[in-house]
């Protein structure tokens, strides 16, 4: 008996959980058997500090729960949102001392962290709530992303009810590695309601873009360092609260199957009447076509043929390059702001604001330049035939130049969704 004991402990039990080698429901040794689990990088469910000490899934368990929680969202009208901390809805630095009032001191494994939740946040949920289920994930310690959730919890009526996923529950979690979707919703259909809020694409690929809304990264202790007394006018969530609403909208009230076909039909709104020519611009030219097309653009070769032409004044690759415009072309020559502005916002921004005016120069070597001169949308003598040298410009002085400006659009779809709360609740 005692043999065939042991032989009952090599086969696995059917049971579709896994905890540390044992099964959840019988508590026997799964050591191997015929029943397919969800890999490991997807399986995230708790802290994972030891290499046993994580929870599996079987594919078949992990399908059945992808479905019953659509079906769970689906009847109350939500979807699920996907929520990245630093640098979208918080700020986190380790400072000596706390800086200014609304930042909130943490401590995690024992080192103090200064936090400043980004403006409108409260706002952001009391919104959200009722449309949407929101989920942690970040590359931050599970700790830190419990502290942090709580604070959140504390100062807005949100609530994650433990659904943080952190770089402690997924092995492959590395500070620089790619996000995935199925980390957090593992199952056939499990990313279909879901959407991204993140300030960094560079960490999501493939399908997972498709359902990625990219905010402005928020940096206010870099700017307040820069600037003093820095006053805060970020108004990013805001406008990603407004487009969360619509997103909501087109999902439920306009037929769209999955949450990235309602991303899909909001995006392609913001460029849907632009032709767009990009010049003068960084490696990244090929990032920059996707976003244009993937928000509704034509991209043409030639400047002649577009609506707005998108220049980089701030080039890293120590050269300088401005182009000659056609004597007859009617485009509006736009800083690249105006282009990732208006995707963060997802809305079109006026291309006025982002005016670059357009020079004849040539290719040359930053060292062999005359002065540099940094344009601004208050230069009045946009005919001067004067050099206008691409350079640096690291202190985002061009973002706080028109952030005033932009926080007027807020006030207004501010005044707008005061009247229509309930209905959209």
């Amino acid at each position: 008996m005692h043999d065939d004991d042991d032989a009952d402990d090599e086969k696995v039990c059917g049971h579709p959980t896994v905890y540390g080698g044992l099964c959840v429901a019988c508590g026997r040794a799964v050591k191997k058997g015929g029943i397919k689990f969800v890999p490991k990088s997807a399986a995230a469910a708790g802290p994972n500090k030891k290499k046993n000490n994580k929870v599996e899934i079987s594919v078949a368990e992990a399908d059945r729960m992808a479905s019953l929680t659509r079906e769970r969202l689906d009847e109350s009208k939500r979807l699920s949102l996907v929520l990245d901390l630093d640098h979208t809805l918080v700020e986190c630095a380790i400072l000596a001392r706390a800086p200014a009032t609304e930042v909130h001191e943490l401590v995690v494994q024992g080192r103090a962290h200064q936090v400043r939740l980004r403006p409108k946040l409260g706002e952001f949920f009391d919104k959200l709530c009722g449309l949407y289920e929101p989920t942690i994930y970040t590359h931050g310690s599970r700790e830190y992303a419990i502290a942090v959730a709580k604070l959140i919890e504390a100062q807005t009526i949100a609530k994650f009810g433990g659904r943080i996923v952190s770089r402690d529950d997924a092995p492959d979690l590395s500070a620089k590695a790619e996000k995935r979707l199925d980390r957090v919703f593992p199952g056939a259909g499990g990313t279909e309601s879901s959407l991204v809020v993140d300030d960094r694409h560079d960490v999501w690929q493939g399908a997972d873009l498709d359902h990625l809304v990219l905010v402005e990264p928020y940096k206010f202790f870099e700017r307040r360092g820069l600037v003093a007394p820095y006053q805060d006018l970020d108004t990013q969530l805001a406008h990603t609260r407004r487009a969360l609403v619509e997103i909501h909208e087109a999902y439920f009230k306009n037929g769209n199957t999955t949450a990235s076909a309602a991303l899909k039909q909001v995006r392609s709104r913001v460029f849907s009447n632009d032709v767009l020519c990009f010049v003068a611009l960084p490696r990244d030219l090929a990032l920059l076509r996707r976003f244009a097309v993937a928000f509704g653009a034509t991209v043409e070769e030639d400047p002649d043929s577009a609506t707005c032409v998108v220049v980089d004044e701030r080039r890293r690759d120590r050269t300088a390059r401005c182009i000659r415009p056609p004597p007859k072309s009617s485009a509006s020559y736009v800083h690249l702001d105006w282009f990732w502005y208006s995707i963060w916002h997802l809305d079109r921004k006026d291309p006025a604001r982002f005016y670059v005016p357009p020079h004849e120069i040539i290719d040359f070597p930053v060292e062999d330049h005359p002065p540099a001169k940094r344009i601004r949308r208050d230069d009045t003598n946009h005919q001067s035939t004067t050099a206008v040298v691409v350079v640096p410009d690291d202190d985002d002085a061009w973002a706080d130049d028109v952030a005033a400006e932009i926080a007027d659009d807020v006030i207004d779809d501010d005044d707008d969704d005061d009247d229509d709360d309930d209905g959209d609740q």
